[in-house]
């Protein structure tokens, strides 16, 4: 290397090296509470702006280590507006949120880089409820996020929330609070046929803690062949599925607001005691086994 371009490395590292010292000497005498609540407020008022909903918080800390941390408490998400403008109860409350800020990446962005490493919740609680109707009351949040790309290739201001990215995030001593008022309009077994069902049927069946049950059969799903031997029909449990959805609207309603809890699958039923021996010597065979349940509807604990 010819001795000017090594000066030139030189200098050019003297320089960069004198720059970051400054910007890190910068940093550690900034008070980082004072660059935590300035974004804090910043960002409580785009998180607003974004939803539709007013969201707070009480007391803001801050420290300088590591990383840069910031600590909120008492953080608040109002309720849906009802018909006169009016703020319901607090549907998201946490009693306090921390967050740590990766220090280098905040340095040599002046502060626009905001990398979260992690992100703990404490104390959580999240209140959804449902009308009769099946409409949730977090919906007004959904359709605003909706008509946001709109809004946004209208405006080309930039938002601090384009910058945050997030590694991880924890939620501790958290729960959910429910109150679906559908769970008490369906109290006893629907059993629906219906012409686009060809010759089956749906059923949604209700179970305690808010849980349903809901499938479709088909009847006479097998047929013997000339060699005697059943065969299946050529049908689609899942597309039965979708149809009654489209045909009953509770169905419809559960399908699409509801969690599940369980796989979506079928099984082959034998019926009309037809299929299977009943005993030979030595076992008794009983239920299902025997197809002691009813081709019409799939029940059979009464004869069994």
């Amino acid at each position: 290397m010819k001795p000017t371009a090594k000066k030139v490395l030189i200098g050019v590292g003297g320089v960069f090296g004198v720059l970051v010292a400054g910007v890190v000497v910068m940093f550690l005498t900034l008070n980082p509470l004072t660059l935590v609540q300035k974004k804090k407020d910043e960002l409580l008022s785009q998180v607003s702006a974004k939803i539709g909903r007013q969201l707070t918080t009480g007391a803001v800390s801050a420290s300088l280590g590591a990383s840069i941390n910031a600590t909120v408490v008492d953080v608040k998400l109002t309720g849906p507006h009802d018909s006169r403008g009016v703020a319901g109860a607090d549907q998201v409350v946490a009693q306090q949120v921390s967050i740590d800020f990766s220090l280098l990446r905040a340095l040599f962005s002046f502060g626009k880089d905001l990398y979260v490493e992690r992100f703990v919740v404490d104390g959580l609680v999240v209140r959804l409820a449902r009308d009769a109707d099946g409409r949730w009351d977090y919906q007004d949040i959904l359709d605003k996020l909706a008509a946001e790309p709109k809004a946004a290739d209208a405006n080309d201001g930039s938002s601090i929330l384009d910058d945050v990215r997030i590694a991880s995030m924890l939620v501790r001593n958290g729960h959910v609070e429910l109150n679906d008022a559908m769970v008490g309009r369906i109290t006893a077994m629907e059993v629906v046929w219906h012409k686009r069902l060809s010759t089956g049927y749906g059923w949604i069946f209700p179970a305690p803690g808010g849980v349903f049950n809901i499938g479709v059969g088909l009847a006479h799903s097998h047929a013997k062949g000339a060699d005697g031997r059943g065969s299946m029909q050529d049908v689609n449990l899942r597309k039965m599925l979708e149809t009654f959805c489209k045909v009953h609207e509770p169905a419809r309603e559960l399908m699409a607001g509801a969690t599940w809890i369980g796989e979506l699958k079928g099984a082959p039923l034998r019926c009309s005691l037809d299929g299977a021996r009943y005993s030979r010597p030595g076992l008794l065979a009983t239920g299902e086994a025997i197809g002691s349940t009813y081709a019409f509807t799939g029940e059979g604990i009464g004869k069994a």
